[in-house]
């Protein structure tokens, strides 16, 4: 119950505005960062995609074109390409220390793979992985999505 209680308490505090309208939130599960003719491709599980040069610029560009205030601190998951994972750091100033970060290998839905993620998933937070340099666990697709190794 106390777990509850703070996390509405940090969301309150973590609002992008005072004064935002619930309903214009737009809670992110799970992110994929992908690169695409050399920019950073981004999806979210709430069906919303942007592109740049950068990380950053990509990430500018979701927040800007999204119909509501995309809200990055409820990601749970991250997959990143084999291309991608050279961003491992840069994605600490975008979400949580704790969220859990894997590769990705096949054409992913990050809409779909939110339920299989919670299910199946390894515990993988980005800060353990950076910090102790840890292998970051495969996703592959091979008739149904399994994690390499398991």
């Amino acid at each position: 119950m106390k777990k509850w209680i703070r996390l509405g308490a940090l969301l309150l505090l973590l609002l992008p505005q005072r004064g935002t309208d619930v309903g214009e939130l737009l809670p992110v599960e799970v992110l994929l960062v992908e690169k695409e003719a050399g920019q950073y491709a981004i999806t979210t599980d709430t069906g919303n995609s942007a592109r740049g040069d950068s990380l950053k610029a990509a990430m500018d560009t979701l927040r800007n074109t999204a119909p509501g205030v995309i809200f990055l601190d409820t990601a749970d998951y991250v997959l990143l390409t084999e291309e991608t994972l050279s961003c491992m750091d840069a994605l600490q100033g975008f979400v949580r220390p704790g969220t859990k970060v894997y590769t990705v290998e096949g054409k992913a839905d990050p809409e779909k793979l939110g339920a299989f993620l919670r299910a199946h998933g390894p515990d993988t937070p980005l800060y353990r992985i950076i910090k102790e340099a840890k292998m970051v666990p495969k996703l592959r697709l091979e008739g149904d999505w399994h994690f390499e190794g398991r």
